[in-house]
């Protein structure tokens, strides 16, 4: 199964009220051909959704209808029906993206699957990757002095899924002591590489996290975590 990483949010022009468009310059030169409108408008409606919405051809059609109105600075209300249909297409972009969601967690589930989306994170994230499969990228760093396995560190950092969007908080930890050798082993290796004031992006594949243990409630199990992570302090052991 192929995929596309680091996909955007669905987009869906959703109406608040009457809306009245601008009409265009009158006269104004064409800048771009009229393919490039037409890759334009596939954009917004693939990431919208349009297709998984269930509409019919004449539902489309008729929401097709009110862009053009719009675009032609004819007001519409937006009336009880809209304000139901408003409603309905949220839940319905709400199921596709749990949908979605957990067929990309099953999908990395594939160890082929799961070392291609490792190779394509660190080329869009710009990002390097160790012999162990960690894949990180390290700034401002402002000194030579590294933590070591028996040092404790003092840290702050965020969790976000494989997608790189949708936080894990509940794995959120702020300026919170650990001693290096009993992190999970990517953030371990991944935080020796750091000095205390810079900052780390670390993208660790399940057997640098939780492994064949047991996995925290609320986490997709066996799939990649991403850490934002913030050194602090560095406390030598002794």
């Amino acid at each position: 199964m192929s995929f596309t990483f680091l996909r955007l949010l669905p987009v869906l022009l959703l109406l608040t009220g009457s809306v009245r468009a601008a009409p265009a310059p009158a006269g104004a030169p064409p800048e771009f051909p009229l393919e490039a409108y037409a890759d334009m408008g596939f954009m917004f409606g693939d990431n919208g959704k349009f297709a998984r919405l269930g509409w019919t051809e004449a539902q489309f059609e008729a929401f097709m209808g009110g862009l053009r109105d719009a675009y032609h600075g004819k007001a519409h209300g937006f009336e009880a029906p809209a304000q139901a249909l408003n409603a309905a297409i949220k839940h319905r972009l709400q199921e596709v993206a749990r949908q979605d969601a957990q067929a990309f967690s099953e999908m990395l589930k594939d160890p082929a699957q799961l070392e291609t989306y490792m190779k394509q994170v660190c080329q869009t994230l710009h990002l390097e990757r160790s012999d162990s499969g960690l894949a990180y990228g390290v700034q401002g760093m402002t000194g030579s002095v590294r933590p070591q396995p028996e040092d404790t560190v003092v840290v702050t950092w965020t969790v976000r899924a494989a997608d790189v969007k949708t936080d894990i908080p509940q794995l959120n930890v702020a300026k919170t002591a650990f001693r290096v050798a009993q992190l999970l082993p990517g953030l371990a290796e991944g935080v020796q590489m750091m000095s205390a004031g810079s900052a780390a992006m670390l993208v660790l594949p399940p057997d640098l996290s939780y492994g064949a243990g047991e996995w925290p409630p609320g986490v997709e199990r066996d799939t990649p975590l991403v850490y934002l992570v913030k050194l602090e302090k560095v406390i030598p052991g002794s």
